[in-house]
């Protein structure tokens, strides 16, 4: 699918659903047969980092009981995205991607090889300037710089370490009008005191 983000892969998933809420950074919940999830996993561990496709390797999604199989996970539920990881081969990948609302993405993907079947290293980029139909709301600015290294010293023993960096801005959906209802109050007629003044 040409997707990126999970809340777009879940609209389109079947039994589920995603309530977008006014949070700054990753506040939107998730629901699975009508009931809330809030087990958003990153390599099989609880993470708050906003996921994107651009170093996913998979997703995967929980519905039910059989997610309590998943570290961290609930009888509710769970999604675990697997981020990517370096492989032993030489691999580059460039990605751009436009929209009609004037959306400007673009991905590198760089893989090398360092010592044969033993050592590689692999760097990700992402810049995108999101837009919506509904401006400023809905707007979404992301720089991502992603880093892995695997190293296989023997046959049987795999070392990988990732690391991301982010640089993240989003403009908040607020379908509510903000409402002063304290003024009209303290300006109000004041009704009910009661006097303590002896006569």
């Amino acid at each position: 699918m040409a997707t990126s983000s999970t809340n777009a892969l879940l609209n389109s998933t079947p039994e589920s659903e995603v309530n977008y809420s006014n949070t700054f950074f990753c506040g939107d919940s998730t629901r699975f047969r009508g009931i809330l999830v809030e087990n958003i996993l990153r390599n099989s561990f609880k993470s708050n980092i906003p996921n994107d496709s651009y170093n996913a390797d998979r997703m995967e999604f929980s519905r039910g009981p059989n997610a309590i199989r998943v570290n961290g996970s609930s009888t509710t539920g769970g999604i675990n995205r697997t981020t990517a990881k370096a492989l032993l081969q030489d691999k580059n990948r460039v990605l751009f991607r436009t929209d009609q609302y004037g959306t400007l993405r673009g991905e590198l993907d760089v893989n090398r090889k360092i010592i044969e079947g033993q050592l590689s290293a692999r760097f990700i980029a992402l810049r995108e300037e999101g837009k919506t139909w509904r401006e400023p709301v809905g707007l979404k600015d992301q720089t991502r710089y992603y880093g892995a290294i695997k190293w296989k010293p023997v046959p049987r023993v795999t070392v990988d370490v990732t690391a991301e960096n982010i640089d993240w801005a989003r403009s908040l959906k607020n379908p509510y009008r903000v409402v002063d209802r304290v003024t009209p109050f303290l300006n109000g007629p004041r009704t009910g005191r009661i006097s303590n003044s002896s006569g």
